[in-house]
């Protein structure tokens, strides 16, 4: 309460009285951080910071972390609980008193196979009955490569067999999907195409055998065979040399 008094040679007069009431609340702070990038096969921890520096406490306090389809849930500091259903991390502090920052921790890994450059971007938001907060976006950049694997078998000899196999196993060892995949064998003198699997062509002018593969997924191994057939003529121990690529 406030009063005011007013006196003179007439006498003394008293105001109205004024009441201000003097509110509290709590103000808070919260960021985030991760790296800037990463190599798809890297596990990796955003950082949330937050604290109360207002003049209250902060009550049914929720911090929620809601993770990109492009990253995979490892773990959760401090009791955090993760709900695969709607891929919300969220830790349940109830009362935020005022004083020293806290700091909580979510641990991921990122879904493989993603595409080479993504930008994963990540925000926390803090809710509670006095105050409702978001975080800075956080975006980390991943990068992913295509690499194969690819070997080509047969035997090492032949004895009056005009048929022989190739064994051709390929896979992509990489983080990324490979795409438009183009793989060639050129069929030396002596050979003619007799049969292929996984959709492979034969142009006869050139004696290339051809596969089309629109999508190659990481750790996925095909095996193929072919067949060729040889020239009866073929001189003894003549040695056939034939590559894939």
């Amino acid at each position: 309460d406030n009063h005011a008094y007013v006196s003179s040679n007439i006498g003394a007069f008293q105001t109205n009285t004024t009441n201000t009431i003097i509110g509290s609340i709590p103000v808070i702070s919260i960021s985030a951080s991760a790296p800037n990038s990463v190599n798809a096969d890297d596990s990796f921890a955003y950082e949330i910071i937050y604290q109360n520096t207002g003049t209250d406490v902060s009550t049914n306090t929720v911090i929620t972390d809601t993770l990109s389809s492009d990253l995979v849930f490892v773990s959760a500091s401090d009791g955090g609980t993760f709900d695969p259903a709607t891929r919300v991390v969220s830790w349940f502090p109830d009362t935020v008193a005022i004083g020293l920052p806290d700091t909580i921790q979510v641990n991921v890994s990122v879904n493989m196979p993603i595409p080479n450059n993504t930008n994963i971007d990540n925000q926390i938001h803090f809710l509670s009955n006095e105050v409702d907060v978001l975080s800075n976006i956080i975006s980390t950049t991943v990068s992913s490569v295509t690499e194969f694997y690819l070997e080509k078998i047969a035997p090492a000899s032949t004895v009056d067999k005009l048929i022989m196999d190739y064994t051709i196993i390929y896979s992509n060892t990489g983080t990324a999907t490979a795409t438009n995949v183009v793989m060639t064998d050129t069929l030396p003198n002596y050979m003619s195409f007799e049969a292929v699997t996984h959709g492979g062509s034969y142009d006869q002018g050139t004696g290339v055998v051809t596969w089309n593969f629109a999508s190659v997924y990481p750790d996925n191994q095909i095996e193929i065979t072919l067949s060729v057939d040889l020239d009866n003529q073929i001189p003894e121990n003549t040695i056939l040399t034939n590559q894939v690529q």
